[in-house]
């Protein structure tokens, strides 16, 4: 489908707005959703599975995972065959840092490789255990942190939104090896009551990014 018109408000209300026939998607850079819309066709669609305002009308990680054996194997061989690696697979929206925010077709290619090179760097493997805290429908959940995990057989540990106590319990109970995160994700868990009885020994990598890194706070991490 292709995108006619959208605002962009994030002063209001955080509303995205588009008069083109699509999914719901999620949308919230932040990765706390507590009241991020998607409105298609006159028709809002909330975009947070696990926060207060959720109506039902996207499908969570749980149900996604239930629903793919509904699918036959024929049928997903037969349009995997149709997939080409130049295809698009993907629309990002830009932050709108240097200009006003646009839609970014991504390729299968883009993505898997981009995916592949960040695990190369990071230097992934099968041994290790990725925490995904960071939103998955956007580059730094989708591609830095699952695809660079799946392409290296990396077992993932998806979190369905941010908390520094949940990601905190995750890192010691999954023993996580690697995670990713924004500044205000490392502050938050730096600062919480549980953070000194948490168990970092397996701790190997990760990524800090999304916004300015202070020193110190990359020193610390």
């Amino acid at each position: 489908k292709v995108i006619k018109k959208y605002i962009i408000d994030t002063q209001k209300d955080k509303n995205i707005k588009t008069e083109a026939s699509m999914n719901p998607i999620m949308i919230d850079g932040t990765g706390m959703c507590g009241g991020c819309r998607l409105t298609v066709g006159g028709e809002t669609k909330f975009a947070c599975v696990d926060g207060p305002d959720f109506d039902g009308n996207l499908v969570d990680f749980d149900e996604a995972m239930k629903r793919a054996d509904s699918v036959p194997k024929e049928k997903l061989k037969s349009m995997m065959q149709r997939v080409k690696p130049d295809d698009v697979c993907n629309m990002q929206y830009t932050s709108g840092t240097t200009g006003f925010p646009k839609g970014v077709m991504l390729t299968h290619y883009n993505v898997v490789n981009n995916g592949k090179c960040i695990g190369d760097r990071m230097g992934l493997s099968t041994a290790d255990r990725m925490m995904i805290q960071v939103p998955m429908f956007h580059c730094f959940g989708m591609v830095l942190s699952m695809t660079a995990s799946m392409t290296h057989g990396t077992t993932c540990c998806p979190m369905p939104y941010f908390s520094a106590k949940n990601s905190l319990a995750c890192i010691h109970q999954e023993r996580i090896t690697c995670f990713n995160g924004v500044p205000t994700m490392f502050i938050a868990m730096f600062n919480h009551p549980d953070y000194r009885k948490t168990d970092f020994s397996h701790m190997r990598t990760g990524i800090m990014a999304g916004s300015g890194c202070p020193p110190e706070l990359m020193r610390r991490a």
